[in-house]
């Protein structure tokens, strides 16, 4: 099974709404801050940007996902 872009972020999406992951967007920041030029070209730089896209996803009002739509409603 092969995921494309879109898929992979909207997977980084989920993690980072269901996760428990304390100061994630700092952490994010630190990475970004002390990583080098090579590091921003290889895999784990695809990593990096990939999890600053779906934090940007889950900040913006406007891209706001409902991570609890597969569950049923109570009326």
């Amino acid at each position: 099974m092969a995921l494309d872009g879109d898929q992979i972020i909207m997977l980084y999406v989920y993690i980072a709404a269901r996760g428990e992951i304390s100061n994630l967007y700092a952490q994010v920041e630190f990475c970004k801050l002390f990583s080098t030029p090579y590091i921003k070209t290889t895999r784990m730089g695809y990593c990096l940007t990939t999890m600053e896209v779906a934090l940007t996803l889950l900040t913006e009002e406007d891209n706001l996902v409902d991570m609890d739509a597969d569950k049923p409603v109570d009326d």
